[in-house]
């Protein structure tokens, strides 16, 4: 017996076999826990999974969702082709959990209360470090106070107008003028090689008119004493960022009261010019400052005064920055009762000078270097007046700071022309082994010799490690 249709419903059955055989069939499949995910096709919700369905032919964006609760979820994504009257077959497997929308926005709530919470910790942190900075630094200026009045007392004031506590000239060698440079190591440094021994002769000609004019120029605009202090090198730690802060009490084997500050600064402009209200152009200015350091029981007032010259362009020094400086004895003193009483009992009255010149190019850090020169004398009241050069040996010292490519760097001291020490770096901190040569410090008439061997330190990214040979790459 056959079945007949009705002419409307044959024709009806007719055309959903063309319309099937125009399309494509996918049986979407799950199993375990991905039963029951949303199905969404190129956008469109059209049910939960497992799901056979005809879909047009063409690219299907396929994805499954299955919710966790309000703030995650699972999915399964996939992006595929299909061809008339193809069959497929797509097993859904929903990835692991993850923030839905409304999550995110949780998520980004909370972090924001947390990050409030982080800054506001941070930021009482700081409060009560100042605090305890300020009363810290309150307590060691009475004692520089005391310092700098024995001082003043023992060997006079100084006779720089407005600065009482510049350090004042010791005669120096006779012939260290005409004392050997170490060899240049390329064309720059041999430049400033020549600068620094014209400006060397030039000091040792006119070591007691070393200083600032009597009246000094005004600055022709308004100036950052910070950006000057970074020129001249005398940056409190407190300028610094907490993290360098940090850094620098790391390098003093944990010294959290390790604190260290410039006083009495006094700036003398000679040259300068401002464009837009910044300074701009060549400048030239003397500047003293006195650099208190304190840690443990120790305090050390070291007074400096200094002429710097350079070029200022968009606020920054381009090309080399020239610092010619006298520097002072270190005034230090003990907190430790029965050290400091020692201190007294052996402390021989002496003045003691030293003359320094630095000349640097950071323009590029890449390219930066450095050349310092520098020498000590000392006049001794229980000796006839002497010169000592540091260590003993003739000649100025001389360091050479230079990049070799890469980061990495080398600097290289010598006493006269031998070679005192050589330190390798990587992207400006020790790096690699530093060797420190042997040498003997001069006893004089009234004592030996002291022998100093020669020592290596094996360093990787500024950290002292135990390596022998030191081989930190």
């Amino acid at each position: 017996m056959q079945l007949r249709l009705p002419v409307a419903g044959a024709l009806m059955l007719a055309c959903l076999n063309a319309a099937y055989a125009q399309n494509a069939i996918l049986r979407i499949a799950c199993d375990d826990d991905n039963v029951n995910a949303e199905i969404l096709i190129n956008g469109k919700s059209m049910g939960d999974c497992p799901l056979d369905m005809a879909v047009r032919p063409g690219t299907v964006q396929l994805k499954a969702i299955k919710k966790i609760d309000a703030a995650r979820e699972r999915v399964f994504e996939q992006e595929f082709r299909v061809g008339e009257g193809v069959a497929k077959r797509i097993e859904v497997l929903l990835g692991a959990p993850r923030l839905t929308p409304e999550g995110q926005r949780l998520e980004a709530e909370r972090l924001r209360r947390e990050q409030a919470e982080a800054q506001r910790r941070e930021e009482e942190r700081r409060r009560i470090a100042a605090e305890q900075a300020r009363a810290a630094r309150a307590r060691i200026e009475v004692e520089v106070e005391q310092i700098l009045t024995e001082q003043r007392a023992e060997r006079g004031i100084s006779n720089v107008p407005g600065c009482p506590d510049c350090p004042a000239a010791v005669a120096a060698a006779p012939d260290a003028a005409s004392q050997p440079f170490p060899q240049a190591p390329d064309t720059v440094f041999a430049e400033w090689m020549r600068q620094a021994r014209t400006d060397l002769q030039e000091y040792l000609a006119n070591q007691g008119s070393f200083g600032p004019p009597a009246s000094a120029m005004a600055w022709p605009c308004a100036v950052d004493e910070i950006a000057l202090r970074r020129l001249s090198g005398d940056l409190d730690l407190s300028d610094l960022d907490p993290a360098d802060q940090q850094k620098v009490r790391a390098a003093g084997k944990g010294m959290q009261d390790y604190l260290y500050y410039h006083r009495d600064i006094k700036y003398w402009p000679v040259k300068a010019a401002c464009k837009n209200g910044k300074l701009d152009g060549p400048i030239e200015f003397w500047m003293y400052a006195a650099r208190v350091t304190s840690f443990g029981d120790n305090l050390i007032v070291h007074p400096m005064l200094k002429k710097i010259s350079a070029t200022i362009a968009d606020g920054k020094p381009v090309g080399m920055v020239r610092t010619l400086a006298r520097t002072g004895a270190n005034l230090t003193r003990s907190r430790n009762p029965q050290l400091a009483e020692m201190m007294k009992k052996t402390r021989s009255k002496f003045n003691t000078e030293g003359w320094m010149a630095i000349y640097q190019d950071n323009s590029v850090a890449s390219e930066a270097r450095t050349l310092l020169v520098s020498m000590n004398s000392t006049e001794d009241s229980n000796l006839a007046q002497t010169a000592i050069w540091k260590m003993g040996v003739a000649g100025p010292n001389v360091t050479i700071t230079r990049p070799l490519g890469g980061g990495r760097g080398e600097s290289v001291t010598f006493n006269g022309t031998r070679k005192a020490s050589v330190m390798h770096t990587k992207d400006g901190k020790p790096h690699g082994e530093m060797t420190t040569f042997g040498y003997t410090i001069p006893g004089g008439l009234l004592l030996k010799d002291m022998v100093i061997p020669t020592s290596t330190t094996c360093f990787r990214n500024g950290e002292t490690v135990t390596m022998n040979p030191c081989r930190v790459d």
